[in-house]
């Protein structure tokens, strides 16, 4: 069976005589293919390794990526919006001006990405990875349900993250536990002292 892969403008920009999607990505991959723009909507992918992956400009709103590897991929301008991640790999990844609103994130490694201008509104990350991970500039908003609760959570590494002031404050909002951030370029100790909290205007 031909697969064939895609982008937004129904360009074809891989085909393989494989059984699966995820087995022409995979190929497309090994073989140095670009996969700019690729749409994926709605995709549901197990257990494939896209190390290295040019999929910049990739539309993966709705997609389920599961034991997913994205290592050293380049995602940046993606559109993840509603993504599922379930114990994905994406460590020194780009995701620069991605848009992951509403997403969920699991037990994901993300260690050394860039998020930077990155939109994380209304995610809700479970035991993840996101140590010394760059933020800056990135924008991390949530939104009130009927009963005013917050709709996003924080539960993760986020150890040695690049931020700016005011992605600090939104993840300190949204119950993150950040140790050791490098705010605004400048090393903070664990916790917050008094230099923190001028740079929060505290």
């Amino acid at each position: 069976m031909t697969v064939k892969l895609r982008n937004l403008d129904n360009k074809v920009l891989h085909e393989a005589d494989v059984d699966t999607l995820g087995e022409a990505l995979e190929d497309a991959v090994k073989k140095g293919v670009s996969l700019k723009g690729i749409d994926l909507e709605g995709a549901k992918l197990r257990g494939i390794d896209l190390k290295g992956a040019d999929l910049e400009g990739a539309n993966f709103e709705r997609t389920k990526l599961q034991k997913v590897c994205l290592e050293d991929a380049n995602l940046k301008d993606a559109n993840c919006k509603r993504i599922n991640f379930q114990s994905v790999n994406a460590k020194n990844a780009d995701f620069s001006n991605t848009r992951f609103h509403a997403s969920k994130i699991q037990m994901s490694n993300f260690q050394e990405a860039n998020f930077r201008r990155a939109n994380i509104s209304n995610v809700k990350i479970e035991n993840s990875n996101f140590e010394k991970v760059n933020f800056e500039k990135t924008i991390i908003l949530s939104s009130l349900s009927s009963n005013g609760t917050v709709m996003y959570e924080f539960e993760a590494n986020f150890n040695k993250v690049e931020l700016d002031s005011n992605a600090f404050k939104k993840l300190k909002d949204g119950g993150a536990n950040v140790k050791n951030p490098i705010i605004d370029g400048v090393k903070q100790p664990t916790g917050i002292i008094a230099s923190l909290k001028k740079t929060l205007g505290r």
